[in-house]
């Protein structure tokens, strides 16, 4: 019992982590000169994804044709391919 509950809780920590973390990268071009250099160099239309797992938590970032992260899923539920 103890266990289920203790996966349960890692499971919850993270799903909120991958979208505090999926929606901080997608504002750190508009406050930080630094990282939307960094990001300009990366091509349009370029995604970068972080799951989890297969079926885990994550999120799904697109670059955009003015050099920001976009958050286009926050949650994809596969691996991109």
């Amino acid at each position: 019992m103890k266990a289920q509950y203790l996966t349960g809780l890692k499971t919850v920590y993270v799903k909120i982590m991958t979208v505090i973390v999926g929606n901080a990268l997608s504002a750190l071009g508009r406050f930080d000169k630094q990282a939307q250099e960094e990001i300009q160099k990366i091509p349009d239309n370029y995604h970068i994804a972080m799951i989890t797992s297969p079926q885990g938590a994550g999120f799904r970032l697109k670059v955009t044709d003015v050099g920001l992260f976009e958050l286009v899923e926050s949650a994809p539920s596969r691996a991109p391919g």
